[in-house]
């Protein structure tokens, strides 16, 4: 007879063969843009590709499985997401960090070791082992639990003022601000010329009024 404990360290030991096999494991950094481009842009397959590369993907953008899954995914997190720039107006009801904490919690944390010119380097992959939420994917929540600390993701975690777009802002490379209000210098020149036209336009209508 095997037990329930038994069962699951027979799960785990699967699983680490499994993740011997597959490619390096994905930075902190890189799981954190892929989610916040599920929130900008819907790219659903593209995340599980990234952070779930043993699940089985739809066939394509045709596929129920792909539109059903990539919306909801994407409604979440920029509910979420925006939920967690404006804590300090609005703070985050303890229902909702109960529920993000509950799906992150089934969520494992998997280190793999290697020597890598005389040094070691540590790899962790994440792997789901509970899904039973709501939440369309644990590993979303994990995130969320990423960009909630202030001394981790959190402090860089920006919604673009020109198109919407989360972003995490980068740091100066010489001294200087951080550029979180845009998500590029691109567009902060954009809406500076936007607000200039509108200046300008506002000065000359005062000025015919006159």
């Amino acid at each position: 007879m095997v037990t329930k404990t038994g069962e699951t360290e027979l799960e785990l030991s699967r699983w680490a063969e499994r993740l011997r096999k597959e490619p390096p494991a994905p930075s902190r950094s890189r799981i954190v843009e892929r989610a916040l481009a599920v929130a900008n842009r819907g790219a659903w397959i593209d995340w599980l590709r990234v952070v779930h590369p043993g699940r089985e993907l739809p066939d394509g953008e045709g596929d129920p499985l792909f539109t059903d899954g990539s919306r909801a995914a994407q409604y979440w997190m920029q509910a979420a997401l925006t939920a967690i720039i404006e804590r300090k107006v609005t703070p985050l009801t303890p229902e909702q960090i109960a529920q993000w904490c509950g799906s992150a919690e089934g969520v494992l944390s998997l280190p793999s070791y290697s020597v890598v010119g005389g040094k070691l380097r540590t790899d962790v992959r994440y792997q789901e082992f509970e899904h039973h939420r709501e939440q369309p994917d644990g590993m979303l929540a994990l995130v969320l639990m990423w960009l909630l600390d202030e001394d981790d993701f959190g402090h860089r975690l920006s919604l673009c003022q020109h198109c919407g777009k989360f972003f995490l802002a980068k740091p100066p490379k010489k001294q200087g601000r951080w550029l979180r209000r845009y998500c590029s210098p691109t567009h902060m020149q954009e809406a500076l010329a936007v607000l200039s036209r509108e200046r300008s336009s506002k000065w000359r209508k005062n000025r015919k009024q006159k």
